[in-house]
């Protein structure tokens, strides 16, 4: 049980204690000292010791500087006490076989969450507000109003201690809480809370019953996943209601690692539309270092990574690397050469062609190569676009060169300039991997 010393976890303690007997499960309590409020927070800290102590439950205590941590993640303090608490129970359930973690959320939290997400603008799934059960964690009091559990706290004599920041309305929930509630109470609907609690559950129900289609919609469009790039592919043809989309595109943005307050309503409708018209080589930033990219058909969520990486002399024989690709060359007489054909991993090259030294670098603008077999010259750029190259990877592609000539643009085109023919005597085989 996660309990912070305020009258919601203190009444959501006495009563799991009452009810454990009859149910048989045994209670751990753990506290996080936010070490926020000063002696407040060691208040807070004693009280729930004390108690532990006197009634012979388990009892786990962590101190964390929030205001620290908050700074060095960039996130709020209601976010960064959210991280942590988390982290804390989940640490202590794990030494728990069999356990789940059972939190003091009300009815007026529940409200207060579902109100705050959409004034700030919230899609549907931020509706449901905070779920009575989330994956290992409980919340047996959702139910309760808060001034229920002031009345039950009075009753039954069960100590607690009020923090005197959740009256200042300095802070978006406190102004919810304490000005916008009871004025919607008051001359709205005297049960407001009961219909923004229905409002949640809708939404809920159907954010479960999509659940399913999305599933489908990730084995159909997810062409590529990796920890730092997602691929789709969505024709033109693949016909999807705009509402369905949009979840569709929510949901790829959240597992990818965007934050999910930061997948806002205009984020979703830019993404749609790059969707929709489909122009290739354009790009939108989703901050967190991750970019969505058009090809096409084709769209990829990127993990943005500071691509600079040096030229690199090319030995006769050995081997280059960096973090993009792995390089291989071997020096062979032309009897001793394997050919293969449909692998552009591989390369052959007259090595007696060579007239400066090779180097691996990146295309510049202005780049030029004599395709296989062609008389004229060819511009990189458009070698990418034929090859239909992404945008995030044009600059993790080598161009292999001899002084300042194209080579090869590894992977993809080949120089004539430089092709095997009957008088090669010394061949240069190349292969390339990316990483």
């Amino acid at each position: 049980v996660g309990v912070s010393g305020g009258v919601d976890s203190m009444v959501l303690l006495r009563l799991l204690e009452e009810f454990s007997p009859v149910a048989g499960f045994r209670l751990h309590v753990a506290h996080l000292n936010h070490l926020i409020r000063g002696e407040m927070a060691d208040k807070d800290e004693m009280l729930v010791c004390d108690y532990c102590k006197r009634k012979g439950l388990a009892f786990y205590v962590k101190r964390v500087n929030i205001p620290e941590y908050a700074e060095k993640e960039g996130i709020s303090l209601e976010m960064a006490g959210r991280e942590v608490r988390y982290s804390f129970f989940r640490e202590v359930k794990r030494s728990l076989p069999n356990s789940v973690i059972a939190t003091g959320h009300t009815l007026d939290d529940h409200v207060e969450t579902v109100l705050l997400r959409f004034f700030r603008g919230t899609g549907v799934e931020g509706l449901r507000g905070i779920p009575i059960k989330e994956g290992d964690v409980i919340r047996p009091i959702r139910f309760a109003r808060k001034r229920e559990l002031y009345q039950f706290a009075k009753r039954n004599n069960v100590p607690f201690n009020e923090d005197h920041t959740n009256f200042l309305e300095i802070y978006p929930r406190n102004i919810i809480r304490h000005a916008i509630v009871p004025r919607l109470e008051k001359d709205i609907n005297p049960n407001v809370l009961g219909a923004v609690d229905n409002l949640s559950r809708m939404a809920e129900e159907l954010m479960d019953y999509l659940k399913e289609t999305l599933d489908k919609l990730y084995k159909r469009f997810v062409e590529e996943k990796t920890e730092s790039l997602v691929c789709l592919r969505i024709k033109r043809s693949d016909v999807l209601h705009p509402f369905l989309l949009k979840a569709f595109l929510r949901s790829v943005m959240i597992d990818f690692g965007v934050d999910p307050s930061k997948v806002t309503y205009s984020k979703i409708t830019e993404l749609y539309r790059l969707v929709c018209e489909g122009h290739a080589g354009k790009r939108y930033d989703l901050g967190d270092n991750i970019s969505f990219y058009v090809d096409r058909d084709r769209f990829y969520l990127k993990v943005e990574k500071l691509v600079n990486w040096d030229e690199i002399e090319v030995p006769k024989n050995g081997l280059v690397e960096n973090q993009y690709f792995t390089v291989k060359t071997e020096v062979l007489s032309k009897g001793k050469v394997e050919f293969e054909k449909d692998n552009r991993s591989v390369e052959l090259l007259d090595f007696d062609k060579v007239k400066g030294k090779l180097i691996l670098r990146r295309w510049r603008q202005g780049d030029r190569i004599r395709p296989l077999g062609m008389k004229g010259y060819k511009k990189v750029s458009d070698v990418f676009v034929d090859c239909k190259v992404p945008l995030w990877k044009k600059d993790i592609i080598p161009v292999l060169a001899d002084n300042e000539e194209v080579v090869w643009v590894c992977g993809l085109v080949m120089s004539d300039n430089y092709k095997v023919d009957e008088e090669t005597k010394n061949v240069l085989k190349v292969e390339y991997y990316e990483k």
